[in-house]
């Protein structure tokens, strides 16, 4: 009876997830333009030289986003990238957002995953964020990004504002 319990919790989950996934996008093309703006931020490890004041500014456009922040070690730093996004609107006004996104950062200036000199950071950035439609090309939202590391990730908090 258990392992029955578990399959069927399980196969809703999945079932839910690909409900979500394969939904109609009935916000389609409506923004071109979103400004973030990241204003809490937590790491999983709580050292003592990490900062949770990233001043994170972004801007994407449909899929492709540049940011600039100060990183876990208080260096300047961008980042670009690109990715896949869901946006369903499940009650009249309010809508979901889910993103998958990679990119690469600069600024961190004892790494570089990329070799060389260049001090590049490659990763990949999963978020989800809901918001109110408050007219039909302008939407305010609140987002939470997860960024993994070997320390557990990073959690960043953020608004964002879609026209």
């Amino acid at each position: 009876m258990f392992y029955f319990k578990r399959i069927i919790k399980i196969s809703f989950i999945i079932f839910s997830l690909l409900a979500l996934l394969f939904s109609q996008n009935k916000l389609d093309n409506n923004n071109l333009i979103t400004v973030w703006n990241g204003f809490k931020t937590f790491h999983w490890s709580n050292d003592s030289d990490t900062n949770n004041d990233n001043k994170i500014l972004g801007i994407m456009w449909r899929k492709k986003f540049l940011a600039r922040f100060t990183n876990s070690w208080h260096q300047k730093s961008w980042i670009i990238g690109t990715g896949w996004d869901k946006r369903i609107r499940p009650f009249k006004n309010i809508y979901l957002d889910l993103r998958f996104a990679v990119g690469v950062s600069t600024g961190y200036k004892d790494m570089s995953n990329l070799g060389g000199n260049l001090h590049l950071v490659p990763g990949f950035v999963p978020s989800f964020g809901f918001g109110y439609n408050i007219k039909n090309k302008l939407l305010v939202g609140i987002d939470m990004i997860y960024i993994p590391t070997g320390h557990g990730g990073v959690f960043i908090y953020g608004t964002s504002i879609s026209f």
